[in-house]
């Protein structure tokens, strides 16, 4: 067998990674998709005077309402309303994140198959940089279709302006977060001894991070704990606040490089000790 280059390389792994991983991406994206057209769809009524987002509103005790950044904004707004339910979009296309990022790593040992992977002409670091790929692509796609979906939804039910650029700039915001919590999953795949624990972990974290950020912003003593979580960089109602992302939401692709390319220096390493 002839040796590949490293563009054949990293694309034969990206193919094999892309068909395993096409039922998880479509198990996922099909009802998330459903319940986001759902969600927009109510805008309307929801948010209008005296609708079901302001009763809603009304009821939250004023602590919960600062924790999760409901306040000052304006949620007649299709941005503002939609500032106030993105949790649907982040929290699903995050733990969707972090699951993909760490199961593209894990999956090889957890169902045997790294020996055959190793076969193939492909280098370990060819073999995980093509998984990485393979996880961005999916990752973009899967914004993308939540993206098209929302503003689909939004052109059919809201008359007048839709603020898509705002709409834009949040999915934006949440596919910076879900890369780096899916680096992080394909960096803790590459250092865990035990296969299959990589996804629990991943996911963990993802529930650990968001719930210590909640938990802060509930404590003023823990209040700039709560400003530096991930998911504070890229929080909707601030981006609605602001008219768009802010510059500290870069630390979120550079956190994502910086664990991917531990990952593959640690799974170089592993390559030389065997």
């Amino acid at each position: 067998m002839r040796e590949l280059t490293a563009v054949e390389a990293i694309w034969l792994v990206m193919g094999r990674e892309l068909r395993a991983q096409r039922t998880s991406f479509l198990s996922w994206l099909v009802p998330l998709a459903g319940l986001v057209a759902m969600m927009v769809s109510i805008q309307p009524q929801a948010a209008g005077q005296n609708g079901l987002l302001e009763a809603k509103l009304a009821m939250m005790p004023e602590a919960l309402k600062q924790a999760f950044n409901l306040v000052g904004t304006d949620f007649s707004s299709p941005a503002g309303y939609l500032s106030a339910n993105f949790i649907t979009v982040t929290m699903g296309a995050t733990i969707f994140a972090g699951l993909l990022g760490a199961t593209v790593v894990s999956r090889e040992d957890a169902q045997r198959t790294a020996e055959a992977v190793l076969t193939l002409p492909v280098s370990r670091w060819q073999v995980l940089l093509g998984k990485g790929l393979t996880v961005a692509s999916l990752l973009a796609a899967f914004h993308v279709v939540l993206l098209l979906v929302t503003v689909a939804t939004l052109v059919s039910v809201v008359p007048g302006e839709r603020q898509l650029e705002l709409v834009a700039a949040m999915y934006a915001g949440a596919a910076l977060l879900g890369l780096c919590f899916a680096a992080l999953g394909f960096a803790i795949a590459t250092i865990v001894s035990q296969a299959r624990a990589a996804p629990n972990l991943s996911l963990g974290l993802v529930l650990g991070v968001y719930l210590l950020g909640v938990v802060a912003k509930l404590s003023p003593k823990a209040e700039g704990l709560a400003s530096i979580s991930p998911f504070a960089l890229v929080e909707p109602s601030e981006i609605v606040k602001h008219g768009g992302l802010r510059l500290h939401a870069l630390w979120l692709p550079l956190i994502a490089l910086a664990a991917s390319t531990a990952a593959i220096a640690w799974y170089e390493r592993r390559d030389v000790r065997a």
